[in-house]
């Protein structure tokens, strides 16, 4: 739990279930908030440090071995 305090800047109780939906929604939303506020023309403090960056499921149509 101390990783997702560190990159996301709290605890969510989803977090407990990181292979939930749930879970990878309110990270996506988190980092999009993040990315958004990055890219303002507003200087803004950011919660945590996390951004969106691509992610690819293992067996999904675009994972590469």
């Amino acid at each position: 739990m101390s990783l997702w305090a560190e990159h996301i800047g709290g605890i969510e109780e989803s977090f407990t279930r990181p292979e939930s939906l749930e879970c990878m929604r309110q990270v996506r939303h988190i980092g999009q908030k993040n990315w958004d506020q990055f890219f303002s023309s507003h200087v803004t403090k950011i919660k945590g440090h996390g951004g969106l960056d691509r992610v690819e499921a293992l067996g999904s149509p675009c994972h590469r071995s």
